[in-house]
């Protein structure tokens, strides 16, 4: 009995081993385990080899079967036994290697995953932006082997893909990526869906000789932060199956880190650019104020003109700086920082045509070599004044060199430009209160009478008390009366005289006997205003053409002479003004004439005329006595004026 239960003992230990073997290597516990079917058969297979020992030694055993089948049968369970233990060996084998394969892929994929963390700690580093391009372009070609890659980045206003880095690709293939344009392209099409593709070869951009790629599958990742799209990241391998769904989720963090790095340096430089340009913003705003305020600190002194354009000097690296105005069709330079240059006809041509169409321009001033090539001598920024009076221009000039303004020289240049005709105004009105007490002092000295008019004609009193009187911008030119309708200029030394013609402003103030005004150009051509020599003196000499004339006739008991008043533009604001101070300074010679002539004649009065002198005294005193009161004070009550 003993030694039937002692045989079931290997049966029971093999079937022991098979269970506890299975439970604990959990062959059933996970699918697509590798060698449990060959364990669980080889284990059945020893199982029921184990189990036909106790069977051979049971009673009567030895009558079953023939006498030469019970070789065949120990034969039989010895092959079982082999059998299985094989199976089982192999099944152990077989799961051995399943989580061998299987550890490899764990750590293949740890070493993956740690791509990302890798580039994070890569990115502590004080690298540029291209060498972390470098840097993690190189960390994933790490983990695939005998693979090529790039980086590209868009150049949005060329509509291209820029190769900014690359690695395991040759000389030709590099010439070939280096320009991929925006289009109907692999890497265009993931950059627009903004999502991971797998295709064939890679594009390229055309400007080189075709050659056979050696690359036959290409895996792009694009670099897209938020609506941003900057660029892609191609891998290029040799085989078709590199790359796969599994490449590509283990891949696509570490491309979305990269486009929100690349995003974080470019608006980091946008922000250091920026700070920067703020602080030259600032540096230039405070030296343009310090600039200003001295120009407009220099407009109250003595030469305040001369004084604001050596303020702007340096303005845009200008040397020299000058004011010119516009009086007909020529321009004078009336202010600044040096000596006044000569201006060449064509450099007068552009200047007015900048001031017309009130326009800035830069002209430069070239000079030739023998060998054709041309050098700047002189260039010069030209910006208008504006459409308000007067019409003129600032003038910078720089020398030996061209000139380049920005838009915030620009801005500073039209607010000195503004302070200059400010300036001009300025002096304007200074001068217009020189001559206008000096037109007061003529009046009380007229109104005063004396014996003046005995040493000297009518005529010349009014043409020195005029030109004593009116601002610089006018001429004053003498028309002597020599006999009837014939004139000649005082000052004409051969004395030709000539005949007004009828229609002339000339024979108009003789026949109205008093002062005509007249627009030239419109109201009366030019050439009604007289012969060719007075229109030649009344323009100075044919530099500037008058704007209006003004003829005042001189009489006592006949026609003395006519004296012609000439007027620019400049004093077209104050013409109602100059018009009623060349007429009363008229009426005041010829009536002190003719008080001279009935002085020094031996005619007596007829009765009546001590009333009419008497009348005539009292008037001239009381405007003796409003035009002193005038002279003294500051401001001239309207009452007065």
């Amino acid at each position: 009995m003993m030694e039937q239960v002692a045989a079931f003992l290997p049966a029971v230990a093999a079937l022991a081993a098979v269970v506890f073997l299975t439970l604990r290597l959990r062959f059933f516990g996970r699918p697509r385990i590798e060698g449990r079917f060959l364990f669980v058969s080889g284990g059945a297979l020893v199982t029921a080899a184990a189990l036909w020992e106790p069977v051979t030694r049971l009673p009567g055993y030895e009558s079953w079967f023939i006498p030469s089948a019970y070789a065949y049968l120990d034969l039989a369970q010895s092959v079982l036994l082999v059998l299985g233990g094989l199976l089982a060996a192999g099944g152990l084998a077989l799961y051995a290697d399943f989580w061998q394969v299987r550890r490899e892929e764990l750590e293949t994929r740890e070493n993956r995953l740690s791509i990302l963390e890798n580039l994070q700690h890569d990115a502590r580093q004080p690298y540029q932006l291209l060498e972390l391009l470098t840097v993690a372009l190189r960390e994933m070609l790490s983990h695939f082997p005998a693979c090529a890659g790039a980086v590209f980045l868009v150049n949005r206003s060329k509509r291209q893909l820029v190769l900014a880095t690359s690695a395991g690709l040759t000389k030709t293939e590099i010439a070939s990526l280096e320009q991929i344009p925006l289009g109907n392209n692999l890497f265009t099409q993931a950059l627009d869906d903004a999502q991971p593709l797998l295709g064939g070869p890679p594009p390229s951009s055309g400007r080189t000789v075709a050659v056979e790629p050696r690359h036959r599958t290409s895996l792009v990742l694009p670099l897209v932060s938020g609506m941003e799209r900057l660029g892609v990241v191609a891998l290029f391998s040799e085989q078709t199956e590199t790359f796969g769904r599994v490449e590509i989720r283990f891949l696509a963090p570490a491309a979305e880190w990269l486009a929100e790095k690349i995003k974080s340096a470019r608006l980091n430089r946008e922000l250091t650019l920026a700070r920067r340009d703020s602080e030259r913003l600032r540096e230039t705003v405070a030296a343009f104020s310090r600039r200003f305020a001295a120009a407009l600190e220099a407009l109250s002194g003595p030469a305040g003109l001369d004084e604001l354009c050596r303020a702007v000097v340096g303005l845009a690296a200008a040397d020299n700086v000058y004011l010119c105005l516009k009086r007909g069709t020529e321009v004078s330079i009336v202010a600044g920082s040096g000596p006044a240059p000569d201006l060449p006809e064509n450099f007068r041509v552009a200047l007015i045509d900048a001031v017309e169409r009130s326009k800035p321009v830069i002209v430069n001033q070239e000079s030739g070599d023998g060998s054709g090539h041309g050098r700047v001598e002189r260039s010069t920024l030209v910006y208008p004044l504006g459409s308000e009076s007067p019409a003129g221009a600032l003038l910078l000039q720089r020398e030996g060199q061209g000139m380049t303004v920005g838009e915030t020289e620009l801005q500073q240049v039209a607010s000195l430009a503004r302070a200059a005709q400010l300036g001009w105004t300025l002096e304007r009105l200074r001068r217009q209160g020189l001559t206008r007490r000096a037109g007061f002092t003529q009046i009380l000295r007229l109104l005063r009478g004396g014996d003046e008019l005995a040493r000297r004609p009518a005529l010349s009193v009014l043409t020195q008390a005029l030109r004593d009187s009116l601002p610089p911008e006018a001429v004053v030119v003498s028309l002597e009366a020599a006999a009837h309708d014939r004139f000649r200029l005082e000052d004409d030394s051969a004395g030709a005289a000539f005949i007004a013609p009828a229609d002339s402003i000339v024979r108009r103030a003789i026949e109205a006997r008093d002062c005509v005004t007249t627009e030239v150009g419109e109201e009366t051509p030019w050439e009604m205003v007289g012969p060719e020599p007075v229109r030649q003196a009344l323009s100075g000499g044919g530099q500037h053409s008058p704007a209006w004339v003004a003829a005042c006739p001189v009489f006592d008991d006949r026609p003395r002479g006519v004296v012609l008043v000439g007027f620019r533009e400049d004093a077209a604001l104050e013409r109602t003004e100059w018009e009623r101070f060349v007429r009363l300074v008229t009426r005041l010679v010829s009536l002190q004439a003719a008080i001279h002539r009935v002085r020094r004649s031996e005619t007596l009065p007829v009765a009546g005329d001590e009333a009419v002198i008497n009348e005539l005294n009292n008037v001239l005193a009381a405007l003796v006595g409003r035009a002193e009161l005038v002279a003294s004070r500051r401001e001239t009550p309207a009452d007065i004026a």
